[in-house]
């Protein structure tokens, strides 16, 4: 992952001509009424950037990308946000998860069709800020695309092997047993970086 952390997004972009990818992380609450409150902000950019596997949660917008950024997102989950996504991503685009009834995003070209729409996701424990997919899941868990950044990260946020040759669990894990253990780098309100 490249990029800054600031007040306002988890994770902003804000590199013209630079490529940038973010992959496994957990972002949650960014939730004020500031446009810019976003899980991931694509802004000022004229690269392309890569969002895979990113779990975000309570923020006023899951994603934010302008017109004139070159956007890839795959196996995002956006959960308890005001809004999933916002702007024009690129062809290719798809395989990503929201509570909402609407991604709210335009993909160039269209085929965006394995977009999860209106989905219950099931964490250990959100109340705890955990959110580690539960092995009953049955809004994320087996519906990504295997390999969505083409050999760029094999394994969880945790570094649990992600499977090889099936479909990967959307959002920054794998769905562990049940009972496994926070991982020892759990920082709390921002999550991981």
């Amino acid at each position: 992952m490249s990029g800054t952390i600031s007040a306002s997004s988890g994770i902003r972009f804000n590199s013209a001509g630079s490529s940038q990818k973010a992959w496994n992380n957990i972002i949650y609450d960014f939730s004020t009424a500031s446009y810019s409150d976003a899980g991931i902000l694509i802004q000022n950019t004229t690269g392309t950037s890569e969002l895979y596997n990113n779990t975000i949660q309570n923020s006023k917008y899951g994603l934010i990308v302008p017109s004139i950024a070159i956007t890839i997102a795959k196996n995002n989950l956006m959960s308890s946000c005001a809004t999933a996504a916002n702007g024009n991503f690129a062809a290719g685009t798809d395989y990503n998860a929201t509570d909402n009834a609407s991604m709210a995003y335009t993909v160039t070209g269209g085929g965006n069709i394995h977009d999860r729409l209106s989905q219950t996701f099931t964490f250990f424990n959100e109340g705890t800020d955990d959110f580690r997919l539960a092995s009953g899941d049955a809004g994320a868990k087996d519906f990504g695309v295997t390999d969505p950044g083409g050999g760029l990260f094999s394994a969880d946020i945790i570094g649990t092997s992600r499977p090889v040759g099936s479909a990967w669990d959307i959002g920054a894990y794998e769905a562990a047993a049940a009972g496994a253990a926070t991982h020892p780098g759990w920082t709390g309100k921002h999550g991981w970086f």
